[in-house]
């Protein structure tokens, strides 16, 4: 049987068809004022503004603002359908899922075209046509949309799109590249500043350069190099954290307790950049920094995400979730519990540190325009928030649905939305949430065989939100970290406080398994 560890850390307390993943379900929030009315909160000051204000309040002697400018596209006249006639192309397809949000803001009206090394049959229910090339170098992208346009052109279509975006980590780099060539705005940054954000050395230099909180860190750039003459230089204690860099997903991120550990896990986590290197040339030289290694102290306390919607450099949506506590000495995520069960002077620590850093952007001249998923760690012994890293994009696996049931927001719908300047959809004021709690939880093998079977819990049951399998071929050779870092099923449940939700949750995982042979000679 697979089992899920399901737990706070020891400071927080604790529909529709399954398959649905809530992208047809009607938000709460749906009915709430036009972005006119809604209220805007400028991070630099602390101040509420009008949504469309384009020049703030003097009240706070906001100079940090900019004019925000709306366009509209041929289908932004029917609110049931506001991306009609609108084409985006989407850099790599990402895990599977983000097919429904695909589906979803096809069912708005959007047609999208997917770059992908391969077609990918599974995402074809939200793709409409696939751009087949290198998807982590610009000029291959930009040579196979300029085919794509004449096969576009003889099936009736225009031949031109409004914006090239991404879900996919390993894509942001490349279509803000894209943008940029092309005149258009960048999301969330500018390519630079994302190469920053996705270099964990250059942004832990950055943080401290612009006074956002983060770890003490050094790193590592040569296999032969001495971990722990690093660690010595730059006050590094043990426990530390070793990550690759680039890296995401978890993907062999390590605790280390002892010295014995950090020498046993260094030549792993090398030979783990190497495996990465050889199946995305991302990791040969997608950023401005060749793969080395990450060494940090290891914060204590819990771990959040905070799902953002920033238009302009204002921050719209601020959703804070608590992650359920990782299995050492791995850190693959368990899943967790929406909205955050933690103190609010502790929430009110955390998006502090969500302002600090993006107040800190617009010092670099960087005005952030898109949907962050900022991870970060509130140390209770401290009392402060520590930002882990900022993915420049929108949150995996379950993040939508999770932000969705408990705040009622569509992170899929809000970055569109940016990216073609249309106005947001209503966002709810800050710490609002919809009066439902969500828990999740990703289910990993729990030994090393083929893979038998994916076993889901009862689709009948009303608490499960979302179950969600992924489609990994019978027979594979699986297992837990670090034979395989990503989850093989997630699911989502809903409850009326977080007590409930996480019953609901653990009733659930207890009838998923990952079923799996023994492995063969």
């Amino acid at each position: 049987m697979s089992t899920a560890f399901i737990e706070l850390s020891t400071h927080s307390a604790p529909s529709s068809p399954a398959r649905k993943l809530c992208c047809d379900e009607v938000s709460p929030f749906d009915n709430m004022p036009s972005p006119a009315e809604s209220p805007l909160h400028c991070v630099e000051h602390s101040t509420t503004h009008s949504a469309l204000d384009t020049t703030f309040s003097d009240d706070c002697g906001c100079s940090c603002s900019s004019s925000v400018s709306y366009r509209t596209t041929p289908g932004f006249s029917n609110p049931a359908r506001p991306f009609e006639g609108v084409t985006v192309v989407f850099v790599r397809p990402s895990s599977t899922a983000r097919i429904p949000i695909y589906t979803r803001l096809r069912s708005l009206g959007l047609r999208i075209m997917m770059v992908s090394r391969e077609h990918r049959p599974a995402y074809d229910i939200g793709v409409d046509r696939w751009v087949l090339c290198e998807p982590n170098d610009p000029d291959s992208i930009t040579a196979a949309l300029a085919e794509t346009a004449k096969l576009e052109i003889a099936d009736g279509y225009s031949g031109e799109f409004s914006h090239i975006v991404t879900f996919d980590e390993y894509g942001i780099f490349p279509a803000a590249v894209l943008n940029e060539r092309a005149g258009r705005r960048p999301m969330p940054f500018s390519s630079g500043f994302i190469d920053l954000n996705n270099v964990k050395t250059r942004f832990r230099d950055w943080c401290v350069e612009h006074g956002v909180r983060a770890p003490r860190y050094c790193s590592m750039r040569r296999p032969d190099e001495c971990p722990f003459e690093a660690m010595e230089a730059a006050g590094v204690t043990l426990p530390i954290v070793i990550k690759p860099c680039p890296g995401a997903g978890s993907s062999f991120v390590r605790m280390c307790r002892t010295r014995e550990e950090v020498l046993e896990s260094v030549p792993m986590l090398w030979a783990g950049i190497e495996r990465m290197a050889k199946n995305d040339v991302y990791f040969a030289g997608g950023l401005s920094q060749p793969p080395h290694l990450l060494m940090e102290e290891f914060i204590g306390g819990q771990e959040v995400d905070i799902d953002c919607v920033v238009e302009n450099g204002v921050l719209r949506f601020a959703g804070i979730s608590d992650n359920f506590a990782t299995v050492p000495p791995w850190f693959s995520e368990m899943g967790g519990v929406a909205p955050s069960q933690l103190p609010s002077d502790a929430q009110d620590s955390l998006l502090e540190l969500l302002n600090s850093y993006l107040a800190a952007a617009r010092r670099c001249g960087e005005r952030c325009h898109g949907v962050l998923h900022f991870e970060a760690k509130f140390d209770p012994e401290r009392n402060a928030a520590f930002v882990i890293e900022v993915n420049c994009r929108l949150g995996g696996a379950e993040t939508q649905t999770m932000v969705r049931t408990a705040f009622g927001v569509d992170l899929g719908e809000a970055a569109m939305r940016l990216a073609l300047e249309l106005p947001l959809q209503a966002m709810p004021p800050l710490f609002s949430t919809t009066g439902v709690v969500a828990a999740s939880v990703n289910v990993y093998p729990q030994r090393v065989g083929h893979l038998v079977d994916i076993r889901e819990p009862s689709l009948d049951d009303p608490s499960l939100v979302a179950s969600v399998p992924f489609p990994v071929a019978k027979g594979s050779l699986i297992g837990p970290p670090p034979v395989c870092f990503g989850c093989f099923l997630w699911v989502v449940a809903k409850g009326r406080d977080a007590k409930e939700a996480i019953a609901n949750i653990q009733r659930l995982t207890a009838q998923c398994e990952i079923v799996v042979s023994e492995p063969t000679a």
